[in-house]
């Protein structure tokens, strides 16, 4: 008997009835356009936009022929198959048994969920989880829309290919990797995780480079996962001049956190003090990390770690570019309004000016800050506490309490005015041992004591006008604050470790202390006064000119000359900031002397372009006459860019000048290419700089990825 359903498909879909299933398996449901049913032969034909599912198999053709006494389902014209997996089979035609977990393929195309592509001209499927493809190419690059018979960038070529779902891999056997179509490798077997596992263990592309110092240079990374949270990198890095430096890293996630730690070492020739090198082999190297970890929802712990085997390691394998490596553990706990933690900290000099007995140890050093709600008029209390202990091997330890009890109450009157009232109650005690002060002060004798306390009020006023300019916003603000506290609370029995880069800039112009630490208070009655105007359109675009000074009865002895702030009258310092759209923004900070209107700092930096052509300059001028500070006299200029030239090439650079000695510092330009399949960075790197046994050095690098595989 046979059964005909024509033009169903207008009327909705045709479902067999949920008999119909092979033995032991589950039932087959079709919908198409025409179905037809053979009771004799026990076969059902359907037509025209077929779909038959059988448990989570989804099977969708032009033609589909069902045997329900065999079980087998033959399908052609433009077939696909949706697997349970997410998996998508195409092929001309497709012969399947076994509840669609077996069967032979014609002209199969296999796309996986992260778009990469695995064809053949015929295949056979085994125990719905292996599909084996005779003459099998593979490829994460889609095809492309213009010439859909080309090349694709790369892919690779085998006699068989074997995609082992339950394994989670793809086997190559007499395999080619080929770019372009054109072959560059061969070999007789290679194995890739399927596009299900996201970490799988392998050796990943090297990474290929030229260096003056190192020679040719190649990194050749090994991926190991180690378990579920946890994997490890080794890099060896192989080079003509140095000889092998292995280098790796290990990253784990906890229930409560992460950690990570990466390190290298290498036996090498170790400068002396002055540089040279002594030809003696030495093991050197260098151990990094740092870590995260929640203890609960108000406290939670860390650490940082950064050592080196010596000053100039780092920068001359190309590791890192810092002057100093600090180490830090920490407990810190944030709730409602209160902030405590617990540090430690270590530091490592780099430069050739320091000496490692002299380097502090901070152990320990606790903070606690709590500003109570605020009462009816708006003001709060708080207080602020701490204490530091700092050691050394050699020098001066200091050991130092303090505490700063504060009142704080903003108003805004009627008129709008808005006015900021300010008492604070700051105690500070000291212990200082016996040695020389490695911050310039001198040597302390015998084991010193020192304390301060100091009251202070403040009161700052501010008055925002705002009107109409055209069609955007003006705003003129005059600001003026003043503070009123007792001379001195420097005395020269306390030391000054955390105060010492002194600046004096439009970020500290109203601030009630401008030292950056606690071991330097600023004394003695002062008042502040600047005026803010900014400009505000309805596009978004922003203008702002902020200019002031400070005014003080006596000098402060405690401030740095040549600083800005040292004399009754200080320095103008402002800033202005011309943004008037996103594809310009120019920021000018400066200082100008107070007496000749001399600059004595000016520091431009400008971004302009749209977001695939965008560059950035900078300019700074900073004239420090003291040579006591800890920074002289700087004078440089530097850009940097980015130039998106097509929808997968970009280029960029960027280089530093030092106009004071006339050299340039650093300069960089590279090309990045990325499509869907492939990566390649391409980077020129110069750095002009001499220390001890390190010399200017120009390098190349380069970096090639495969996305689908690395």
């Amino acid at each position: 008997m046979i059964l005909s359903l024509a033009g169903a498909g207008a009327a909705g879909a045709v479902e067999v009835p949920k008999g119909t299933r092979a033995p032991g398996s589950e039932p087959v449901q079709f919908r198409a356009d025409r179905l037809e049913r053979d009771g004799d032969l026990g076969t059902i034909t359907a037509r025209g936009n077929v779909e038959a599912a059988q448990g989570e198999w989804i099977l969708r053709a032009e033609l589909v022929t069902y045997n329900d006494r065999t079980g087998v389902v033959s399908a052609s014209g433009n077939v696909v198959v949706l697997e349970p997996s997410g998996q998508v089979l195409f092929a001309d035609y497709v012969e399947l048994r076994d509840e669609f977990r077996n069967g032979v393929l014609t002209s199969l195309r296999i796309l996986f969920e992260d778009d990469s592509r695995l064809a053949a001209n015929s295949a056979t499927r085994e125990d719905g989880n292996r599909t084996i493809l005779k003459e099998g190419v593979y490829t994460g690059c889609q095809v492309c829309a213009e010439d859909p018979k080309a090349e694709p960038l790369w892919q690779f070529r085998a006699r068989e290919v074997v995609h082992d779902q339950q394994q989670r891999e793809i086997r190559f056997y007499d395999a080619t990797f080929e770019v372009f179509g054109t072959p560059i490798a061969y070999t007789p077997y290679w194995s890739v995780p399927d596009p299900t596992v996201k970490r799988e263990s392998g050796i990943l592309f090297p990474d290929l480079g030229s260096s003056g110092n190192l020679g040719l240079t190649a990194k050749v990374p090994v991926y190991i996962v180690t378990s579920p949270s946890s994997d490890v990198t080794l890099a060896p890095i192989i080079t003509t001049k140095e000889g092998l430096i292995l280098t790796g890293e290990y990253r784990q996630r906890t229930e409560r956190g992460r950690f990570e730690f990466d390190a290298s070492v290498t036996p090498s020739e170790k400068p002396d003090a002055a540089g040279a090198r002594t030809g003696d082999k030495d093991l050197r190297g260098h151990i990094r990390g740092n870590g995260r970890f929640n203890i609960d929802e108000t406290w939670r712990w860390g650490f940082d770690v950064f050592r080196a085997s010596d000053d100039t390691y780092l920068k001359y394998y190309k590791f890192s570019s810092l002057d100093t490596l600090t180490s830090n553990t920490f407990v810190e706990g944030i709730k409602g309004r209160g902030y405590a933690a617990a540090n430690a900290y270590a530091f490592q000099g780099l430069l050739s000016t320091d000496q490692s007995g002299l380097s502090p140890i901070v152990l320990p050093l606790l903070e606690h800050y709590y500003a109570t709600d605020p009462n009816g008029w708006g003001g709060y209390f708080s207080a602020d506490s701490s204490i530091l202990a700092v050691h050394r091997t050699e020098g001066v330890d200091t050991r130092r309490a303090s505490t700063i009890l504060g009142y704080t109450n903003p108003l805004v009157t009627e008129g709008g005015h808005l006015l900021t009232f300010t008492g604070q109650l700051r105690a500070d005690g000291y212990w200082i041992d016996e040695g020389a002060d490695p911050t310039g002060g001198g040597r302390v004798t015998g084991n010193a004591l020192g304390s301060r306390t100091k009251p202070l009020a403040a009161v700052e006023w501010r008055y925002p006008l705002v009107g109409p300019l055209g069609t955007a916003q003006a705003v003129v603000e005059p600001i003026v604050s003043a503070v009123l506290t007792p001379y001195g609370g420097n005395p020269s029995n306390i030391t000054n470790e955390d105060s010492r880069n002194f600046e004096f800039d439009d970020t500290n112009l109203f601030a009630i202390n401008r030292f950056p630490g606690r071991d330097r208070y600023e004394g003695g009655p002062r008042v502040n006064y600047g005026a803010r105007v900014a400009v505000h359109g309805l596009s978004g675009g922003f203008s702002e000119i902020l200019m002031g000074q400070s005014w003080r009865i006596d000098p402060d002895g405690s401030i740095p000359a040549d600083t800005g702030l040292d004399k009754e009258l200080s320095d103008y310092v402002g800033r202005i900031v011309v943004a008037p759209s996103p594809l310009f923004d120019i920021t000018h900070r400066f200082r100008l002397s107070q007496g000749s209107f001399d600059i004595r700092r000016n520091e431009v930096t400008a971004g302009f372009g749209p977001a695939w052509a965008r560059f950035r300059v900078g300019y700074l001028d900073l004239r420090r006459d003291d040579p006591t500070l800890v920074f002289g006299n700087r004078e440089e200029i530097s850009a940097s860019g980015l130039v998106q030239v097509t929808k997968n090439v970009s280029v960029y650079g960027g280089i530093r000048y030092d106009i004071e000695r006339e050299a340039f510092v650093s300069g960089l330009i590279g090309v990045h290419y990325i499509d869907e399949c492939f990566s390649m960075a391409l980077e020129l790197d110069r750095v002009n700089i001499r220390d001890r046994d390190i010399e200017p050095d120009t390098s190349i690098k380069l970096r090639i990825r495969l996305l689908n595989l690395n």
